[in-house]
């Protein structure tokens, strides 16, 4: 999954998909820095959509 369809899903743009968590993952864990204030903003919106803390 691309980083722009990641952010477009974890904004709100576009549906989630539970079966999508893990591609959401690897493309924060691929473009943000870990501890990094992106990576925490993207990982608090991945929570939220799928109630998984997995980062």
């Amino acid at each position: 999954m691309s980083w722009d369809v990641a952010v477009e899903i974890l904004e709100g743009r576009s549906e989630y998909n539970s079966w999508e968590y893990a591609y959401i993952r690897d493309a924060i864990r691929n473009n943000c820095s870990k501890g990094s204030q992106a990576y925490e903003y993207y990982r608090m919106k991945l929570y939220d959509l799928s109630g998984k803390d997995e980062l």
